[in-house]
């Protein structure tokens, strides 16, 4: 997934500006507080589960903060990418268009996707809500929720909803958390060290495997790890059984032995959040 446009509208210092097209290799320059880091702060905002705060909001010229933030990246997708087909646009759905509208303390997140003529079944979410939309429709709803939306399918596919494309807003961050690229501060200096940035890649890489994030965006270690913490600690403690006996033996005044492991699985890197 590549980011080829931004647009920033009241994000700190840019009143407003869009940056297009953005490439593979992407630089910026310019003097000391031109707004290089800034971009790079809203990009990782973009992409993340984080809020605007109030610091982010541009001071305008008469000392009131803006009481909207907009921010808009439009991405050029690859063969390897998962994002689902609702959420793509663009020619052959190879494009992801993600806004997020920050206002009044809430945010409001939209891509633009595969809707539906009837903008009722966009968000089709909750039992009841899904079972009186089915009804109204002429269709008996199904007890599972996978049924539920087969059902909504089957509706497309007999012509009586048609899919379009346009702008829909997301109940939650969450909803494309998985499938978005990830963002990697690095400072000048670690150029330095070529070998030393890929091995931090790699390990954020696999934190992020190991802990993909919930729905509120944390990373959260799979519960089958959590097993396998649990297989490794009782063979340790096999281990450590047996080794007391011989301990004992030969050392009469050895009470116990007891060892609490500690078994250290990839963790997220502070510089390079897993989003």
């Amino acid at each position: 997934m590549l980011l080829t446009k931004l647009y920033l509208k009241n994000f700190r210092c840019f009143e407003e500006i869009t940056l297009s097209p953005l490439d593979e290799l992407a630089i910026f320059i310019g003097e000391n507080d031109a707004g290089k880091t800034v971009l790079l702060d809203a990009i990782t905002l973009l992409v993340s589960n984080r809020a605007c705060v109030g610091d982010d909001c541009r001071k305008q010229a008469d000392d009131t903060v803006a009481d909207e933030v907009v921010l808009e990246g439009t991405f050029r997708l690859d063969s390897h990418d998962t994002l689902p087909d609702e959420y793509r646009s663009g020619e052959g759905k190879m494009e992801l268009s993600l806004k997020k509208r920050f206002v009044s303390g809430t945010t409001e997140i939209y891509v633009r996707g595969q809707g539906y003529d009837d903008e009722r079944f966009d968000n089709f979410v909750g039992r009841d809500y899904q079972m009186d939309l089915l009804r109204e429709y002429g269709v008996t709803p199904a007890g599972r929720e996978d049924e539920r939306k087969e059902q909504r399918e089957q509706l497309v596919n007999e012509g009586k909803l048609r899919h379009v494309e346009r702008e829909i807003r997301l109940p939650q961050f969450s909803s494309i958390a998985q499938h978005m690229p990830r963002v990697d501060r690095v400072a000048s200096y670690d150029y330095r060290n070529p070998e030393s940035m890929v091995q931090r890649t790699l390990q954020s890489v696999a934190a992020g495997v190991v802990s993909p994030p919930n729905k509120e965006g944390t990373p959260t270690e799979l519960d089958a790890l959590q097993q396998v913490r649990e297989q490794i600690a009782g063979r340790l403690n096999e281990e450590i059984a047996k080794a007391k006996v011989t301990l004992q033996s030969n050392h009469e005044k050895l009470e116990d032995v007891q060892v609490e492991p500690n078994i250290d699985l990839p963790s997220p890197s502070p510089l390079a959040p897993c989003i």
